[in-house]
């Protein structure tokens, strides 16, 4: 996608060409984000307290937090669900950290 867009753009364009710079400059900028692991209903996260990999199942209703996935013959553990945790204080920091930004 970020590709196609490149080819529309004018000839002097300064749009990265794919996703890997794209996220070396979010990373710049100092904009990250974080994953945590939840439970497949929502109910809870595996966050600070509850983050050990010894927790595997939800308080409250039992589900599982890892499945098993066999890829050659070797057998890992993978979350259910991740949940994308974006700072909100890194953000306004960035917005308000220039004068035009933060007067209107």
């Amino acid at each position: 996608m970020v590709q196609l867009m490149g080819k529309t753009m004018p000839k002097d364009h300064q749009m990265v060409n794919n996703f890997f710079q794209a996220k070396k400059s979010v990373e710049k900028l100092g904009l990250g984000c974080t994953k945590i692991d939840c439970c497949p209903k929502g109910c809870m996260l595996y966050y600070r307290e509850n983050c050990h990999k010894s927790i595997t199942n939800c308080f409250i209703f039992g589900m599982e937090r890892y499945y098993t996935v066999t890829r050659r013959g070797i057998e890992k553990k993978s979350v259910v669900k991740k949940m994308w945790y974006f700072p909100i204080i890194t953000r306004l920091r960035r917005l308000y950290s220039s004068m035009a930004t933060a007067l209107t």
